[in-house]
């Protein structure tokens, strides 16, 4: 390959690690190699084929434009994910590094957005249509970071409707000081540990889809994370989310005790800066999952205790959330306090409504049960009569599926 005449600062540089991704990498770099000046890639073991195919791609795409540059590196991998991004990062020479997975692939909304929102970055300009993320939303100019959303889908192009969707840092300042810090679940971060300043850019310029929960792949995904994860814990050493992601690992394993262990630890310790009600909401899927599996009249009453402790806490912290409004309103519906549990329910579709605007910083964790809340909305009308009411939540639970298939 050609070096880098005098090493000039390209604008935007590619940069991802790869292992055993024959199945994904060429849509991947497909997806946004016209809109990157250079493309990192370190391989740490691929065996089926992603290195020939990966090199095939960037010879290609070197040879339609002169002074595009590419490194294929090697990395032995270690249990370190931090490690090997760290590597290639350090290859990088743009001005801005987009630094996406093998199992993405990069939708934009008009041909050359990407492009169009690193030349806003470069301006130190918060791009159109970007959100600054608290805690870090002090300051004027371009952020240190980019948050996409992460949009859940097989490889036919299907919705994973068990994963909702997420915020993922994927392009950030080419910078020194900042370095990818944890074995699994890796953080961008100063080298001191300062967070970033971070904004989120909207659905409407750019997204990814993402293939990397389907089923096929997310059990070995899991067992991976859980031993990497269960080292750092018996070393004693840690990451900012150790708890947010080990709480996830045992609820996945059927661990809910553990899982419920690590949550109460977030509720004192760090929270995801997008979704803090995050802890509550592991909390109450692990003591609902304990409570189907209570033997004795007795252990069943303290299960449905602790349930109720739950909810009654995340709605005290967090009024303006509509999660728990939800179950607590199911719950009292079917316990027969049908009063109650309507009134629950229409509070939760009032909030839902209007999360984003109230909390534009937040991921909206609920969004994937708004057709289950207006189905239940629906049965609670008919039962009661109100017909008007019952057609109209009927007409909102398939306007929240039509949403999500758009997604």
């Amino acid at each position: 390959m050609n070096e880098v005449q005098g090493q000039r600062r390209r604008l935007l540089s590619l940069v991802m690690i790869m292992r055993d991704a024959a199945m994904e990498i060429e849509a991947c770099l497909s997806s946004c190699a016209q809109s990157v000046d250079e493309i990192i890639i370190c391989d740490t073991g691929s065996r089926d084929g992603s290195v020939r195919m990966a090199k095939k791609f960037l010879h290609n795409w070197q040879a339609r434009q002169p002074g595009r540059r590419f490194e294929l590196l090697k990395f032995k991998w270690r249990n370190d994910f931090a490690a090997a991004r760290n590597y290639a990062l350090d290859k990088a020479h743009g001005r801005w590094t987009l630094l996406l997975d093998c199992d993405e692939r990069l939708v934009e909304r008009c041909p050359g957005e990407l492009r169009e929102l690193v030349q806003e970055l470069s301006a130190n300009q918060l791009p159109s249509g970007c959100t600054l993320a608290a805690p870090y939303s002090g300051g004027s100019g371009a952020p240190d970071v980019l948050e996409f959303l992460r949009h859940n889908i097989d490889l036919e192009g299907r919705d994973v409707e068990t994963e909702p969707d997420d915020l993922a840092v994927r392009l950030a300042r080419l910078d020194q000081g900042l370095r990818y810090r944890g074995a699994v679940h890796e953080e961008l971060l100063w080298r001191d540990g300062r967070g970033l300043r971070a904004a989120s850019v909207s659905r409407e310029r750019i997204y990814l889809l993402h293939t990397g929960y389907r089923d096929s792949v997310k059990q070995q995904k899991l067992t991976r994370n859980y031993d990497i994860l269960s080292r750092q814990l018996e070393q004693g050493s840690s990451t900012l989310g150790l708890d947010y992601y080990l709480a996830d690992m045992y609820m996945a394993r059927g661990d809910f005790a553990r899982a419920i262990a690590h949550a109460e630890n977030m509720l004192v310790g760090r929270r995801p800066v997008h979704d803090p009600f995050v802890p509550y909401r592991v909390l109450y899927q692990a003591h609902s999952n304990l409570a189907k599996s209570a033997g004795s009249e007795e252990q069943k009453a303290e299960a449905e205790r602790r349930i109720e402790e739950v909810l009654s806490r995340g709605l005290a912290e967090f009024p303006g959330w509509p999660d728990f409004y939800y179950f607590r309103g199911v719950r009292r519906w079917n316990a027969g306090r049908e009063t109650e549990g309507l009134s629950d329910l229409e509070t939760c579709a009032q909030l839902a409504a209007n999360f984003k605007d109230a909390y534009p910083l937040c991921h909206d964790g609920f969004a994937g049960l708004l057709p289950a809340l207006y189905e239940a909305l629906e049965q609670a009308y008919t039962e009661k009569g109100d017909t008007e009411k019952a057609s109209a939540a009927r007409q909102s639970c398939l306007r929240a599926r039509q949403e999500r298939g758009r997604r």
